[in-house]
């Protein structure tokens, strides 16, 4: 509050800054150990005056459709749930998001995409009976340590007792003497490889560019992917493709293929997600979000 308040003050209309000042008081005082009747009324009337306040959304036409937003909405609930309930003690309801890419996102890749509700609740149960078999393991003895740092001693790495905190984490030493030990810090073993993106072996469709552009309704389509293209044959930082004739750039022929998903491995050391910290992330788009096409061409 201290920072951005002042910061948005002239250069946003003050029925912004009181819509904002008022939803920062409500939030300051959910995140409160313990509330009274004193803090709770206090919270229904910050509540009240960000309702009123957060109308200037409307006036300036930001919002001209209304506020029917969920997270918004669910202030309402706040007072009556902390008295049922108690104190949030700044609880961050963002822990449903994480929950939901445990138990459905991930499930829902690893399935065939085809009638995939009774995958997921299939995977989790897996998943479920492997969490209950590695305590069941470690309270017999079977298991020591996480199944992860057994794995890696499967790979040829020296497994620690004790980790240096304390914790239950043991320490996980790198059995070449080639590796200095600042590089064994989050390192995984295998090779290190550029990163690249594969595409499916079949488009979703294929169009020629100016029956792209007006499916799209998108008329500068082509002359903004001669620019581009411009921009990749000639790297010259000195020279901007806006500034060039359009004659000057490359021709786009051929047809144009629309791929709805594709693959990306690229290195990421922060993780320990396959060989040498290279990870994969599917990127999909939807047909509806025209800003989010993936296009190749050969030139």
């Amino acid at each position: 509050m201290k920072v951005f308040i002042p910061a948005i003050v002239g250069h946003v209309p003050d029925g912004v800054v009181q819509c904002v000042v008022s939803f920062m008081d409500f939030c300051y005082l959910a995140r409160r150990s313990s509330h009274d009747t004193a803090a709770l009324a206090q919270m229904e009337l910050a509540h009240q005056s960000f309702i009123h306040h957060r109308q200037i959304f409307k006036t300036v036409n930001i919002r001209p459709e209304g506020f029917s937003l969920p997270r918004q909405h669910s202030l309402v609930h706040y007072v009556q749930s902390i008295k049922l309930f108690g104190s949030p003690n700044g609880l961050c309801s963002l822990i449903t998001e994480s929950k939901h890419i445990t138990a459905v996102k991930k499930p829902w890749r690893a399935s065939n995409r085809h009638n995939p509700l009774l995958q997921i609740l299939q995977t989790n149960v897996w998943l479920s009976k492997i969490s209950a078999a590695r305590v069941d393991f470690g309270h017999r003895g079977m298991l020591h340590h996480s199944v992860l740092a057994a794995a890696y001693a499967e790979v040829g790495f020296d497994i620690g007792e004790d980790s240096d905190d304390g914790s239950d984490v043991p320490n996980i030493n790198l059995l070449d003497e080639n590796i200095d030990d600042e590089d064994a810090v989050d390192v995984v073993p295998g090779p290190y490889a550029d990163y690249h993106t594969t595409f499916p072996a079949r488009p979703a469709y294929s169009r020629t560019s100016d029956d792209l552009a007006e499916e799209l309704d998108c008329p500068e389509l082509v002359s903004l992917c001669r620019r581009f293209l411009y921009d990749q044959v000639y790297d010259d930082p000195d020279i901007n493709s806006d500034n060039v004739d359009l004659d000057d750039c490359p021709e786009l022929e051929g047809r144009i293929a629309i791929y709805n998903s594709a693959t990306s491995i690229f290195y990421a050391p922060s993780e320990t997600s396959g060989p040498g910290g290279m990870h994969q992330e599917m990127i999909r788009c939807a047909k509806l979000w025209r800003d989010c096409i993936i296009y190749e061409t050969e030139i």
